[in-house]
């Protein structure tokens, strides 16, 4: 009598079949990359080593700043016919020459500043300016001061420009606005 006997089947897993198709996957993909890998690349090629020159350039536009200006009041000394006042103004620039260009602009009648009373009448103003060298120069609206000497560091009492004014002295309050633009050589 003959025996028939059924074979055993294993039974049916996915991870087992999952594991075989990665596995199969990884050993495809290496063996596409292999050839890629054993070779140096050109600059601008895929490869395991590729070598390039670049030159890398870097600059810091020149700036300059101006600090310490606030409002001022000109005063007469007593028995003179005038009133001044005097401004002590940090001047700083990153320019490499350390220097700048300085204009004022502001209320003017043609040749030289002015302030204005409450009236209408205007009070002619006279300003003049010194550098941290000394260099020293009257300001007329709109015609800079060229080549002027900043300070490289933090302003200190000893070297900051000099900002004075003077109007003839009145019995009636005028007012002014000046405004200082300062540009980095």
């Amino acid at each position: 009598m003959m025996s028939l006997v059924a074979p055993r089947l294993k039974k049916f897993s996915p991870h087992a079949l999952t594991r075989r198709f990665n596995v199969l996957g990884a050993v495809v993909a290496t063996l596409a990359w292999a050839p890629g890998i054993a070779a140096a690349a050109q600059p601008g090629e895929l490869g395991a080593a590729s070598r390039a020159r670049l030159t890398i350039s870097a600059s810091v536009a020149a700036r300059a700043e101006a600090s310490g200006v606030t409002d001022a009041s000109l005063a007469p000394t007593p028995g003179a016919r005038r009133a001044t006042a005097l401004q002590r103004v940090c001047i700083r620039s990153n320019s490499v020459t350390g220097r700048y260009d300085l204009a004022a602009t502001g209320e003017a009648d043609g040749t030289g500043f002015v302030m204005t009373s409450a009236d209408g009448a205007t009070v002619p103003l006279t300003l003049h300016w010194t550098d941290a060298a000394t260099q020293s120069a009257a300001l007329l609206p709109g015609v800079p001061l060229e080549g002027l000497t900043a300070g490289r560091e933090a302003c200190s009492a000893a070297s900051p420009g000099l900002l004075a004014a003077a109007a003839p002295a009145t019995r009636k309050p005028v007012t002014g606005l000046i405004t200082l633009m300062v540009a980095p050589l």
